[in-house]
């Protein structure tokens, strides 16, 4: 018999590696906030008779996807990410779900109920679109071919038919404008030397799957070392063209600085995916949260800054939530108000600094009484009522008219278009400081094109053409925002250069169009929004 100790020491890891209980924290211990939003009815602990396991072997075809949108996917995984993780869907975590695991000693609990609370967890997701959150992740169920001869072997049939409701979610969620991003429970399983051949072939295995699908935006967050992380990234990028070009993350084992001369190194899309909480250290668990907040405005903000702005803003938290221990909260006299601020400023840094954010986690069994943890909670109460990477955009019909009104959007003028690229450019979106403006490095300033600088076939110029068709386009998909930035003008210029478009050495040129067309069209969206 196996147990998650005995796996995990199987594997050589660690519970620090796997996603976080906070049970010891803050926990709810009342049976009847158990039952409120029990994922199985009837259940109660010590009573498992009273649970009402119904049979559900409803059969789920594999769905058939639309082509492949090379311009839409460009949108899924570039853009500024506002996102939800689906906490235990088919992955169930005790502290989230614990009817679950009450009537799972029940004698007809059935291993179908499972794919039944999932399907109802992801169904209740899709919603989201309508309030900006654009992305949600969750992690992948269990193949069964790559876990035969792992510890994992004696638990493979309890997932046997999630692949293809896996399959039926992420066309659900394309049909809304959700992307839908595979995080790291593939990789979880074999995150040891032992196994990291297995780890390979699995990745290999998803991406071949997963690559044609538009809205299917990446498959990896691995937890290992470089070396390991390099033959990962490696053996997918040496796959047929959707592996060249598929966004990777690479989970940090919460350290910030692990990657960044990794990253930095390499210029193909890697991402670092970082996971932020304020609960688990017996420091972080005392502290008042309002030292907590003013820690997120400075020192944390700084090093995200650091890290991001060494790594081309290529840095997601890819785990947040808003969950402050008991003690930290003790001594406010307004627990929702300490709250409020403290989740506000952490979602304003990761949306300033960093790439995006996904929230852990979108429910629980708990959720009427846990704005830390459950997003439904706390939407409308410790955090906005919206998220779109438009500010000023509040409700779905305003982004509905965004988008309508972008792809009406007039290009400039000849006159107009001179006058832009006749202004000085920043050379790019940076990562902010929540203290301070960005950082004057590597910028362009005082430049006065002449002459050829502002021609047609200049690189500015067609720098300018494509930062101002960026926005528009970006905009016109459920008014988007570019924001994996760095990367993105990268590889515009070596697409450019490439189609002979615009010729080597003149990078700088390309950019400071690119940023001063972006910029344009980004503050014309803004007028559209204000119009409607």
């Amino acid at each position: 018999m196996y147990n998650l100790t005995t796996v995990l020491a199987a594997l050589r890891l660690s519970q620090s590696l796997v996603n976080p209980s906070p049970g010891t924290t803050n926990e709810i211990t009342t049976e009847h906030r158990f039952l409120e939003h029990s994922a199985v009815k009837g259940a109660s602990k010590g009573h498992t008779q009273n649970c009402i396991v119904d049979p559900y072997n409803a059969p789920v075809q594999a769905p058939a996807f639309l082509p492949f949108d090379q311009t839409e996917a460009n949108v899924f995984r570039y853009r500024q990410q506002q996102g939800v993780n689906l906490g235990s869907w088919f992955v169930h975590e005790q502290w989230m779900t614990p009817s679950l695991f009450e009537c799972a000693k029940a004698p007809k609990f059935q291993k179908s109920t499972l794919h039944q609370v999932g399907e109802a967890w992801m169904e209740l997701g899709l919603c989201l679109n309508g309030i900006g959150i654009r992305s949600s992740q969750r992690t992948t169920s269990v193949i069964s071919r790559f876990v035969v001869g792992t510890p994992f072997e004696p638990y493979v049939e309890v997932y046997k038919n999630a692949w293809p409701r896996f399959l039926r979610a992420i066309r659900q969620a394309a049909d809304v404008g959700i992307a839908f991003r595979d995080s790291d429970g593939q990789t979880n399983f074999f995150n040891s030397y032992d196994y990291q051949w297995k780890t390979i072939e699995a990745l290999k295995f998803i991406v071949q799957q997963l690559g044609q699908i538009t809205n299917s935006n990446s498959y990896v967050s691995i937890r290992t070392d470089c070396r390991a992380d390099t033959q990962a990234t490696d053996a997918i990028r040496q796959l047929s063209w959707y592996g060249q070009r598929l966004p990777i993350y690479i989970h940090d084992g919460f350290d910030l600085n692990r990657f960044v001369p990794y990253i930095n190194n390499r210029q193909d899309f890697v991402i670092q995916d970082h996971h932020s909480y304020f609960v688990f250290t017996e420091d972080d668990s005392r502290k008042p949260s309002t030292q907590h907040t003013k820690d997120v405005k400075g020192g944390i903000a700084d090093a995200f800054w650091s890290t991001a702005y060494g790594e081309r803003r290529n840095l997601v938290i890819g785990e947040w939530s808003c969950a402050l221990t008991d003690d930290s909260l003790k001594n406010q006299k307004d627990k929702i108000l300490a709250r409020k601020e403290f989740c506000t400023a952490q979602m304003q840094v990761y949306t300033n600094v960093t790439a995006g954010w996904m929230f852990w986690s979108f429910k629980n069994e708990q959720c009427d009484f846990d704005p830390g943890w459950c997003l439904q909670h706390a939407i409308g109460t410790v955090l906005p009522s919206s998220f779109y990477s438009y500010g000023d955009i509040t409700n779905s019909y305003q982004a509905q008219d965004t988008s309508a009104k972008a792809r009406r959007m007039d290009y400039p003028t000849h006159g107009e278009t001179t006058l832009i690229l006749s202004q000085p450019s920043d050379g790019g979106r940076h990562p902010q400081r929540i203290n301070g403006g960005s950082p004057g490095t590597g910028a362009v300033t005082g430049i006065s094109p002449t002459g050829s600088r502002n021609d047609d076939s200049s690189p500015r110029r067609k720098g300018f053409d494509d930062g101002f068709l960026t926005a528009k386009v970006f905009a016109i998909y459920g008014a988007s925002k570019l924001g994996f930035t760095e990367q993105y003008v990268n590889e515009a210029f070596e697409m450019a250069l490439s189609r002979g478009v615009v010729s080597s050495g003149s990078d700088q040129e390309y950019r400071t169009g690119f940023w001063l067309g972006l910029n344009y069209g980004e503050s014309k969206v803004v007028e559209a929004i204000k119009s409607t």
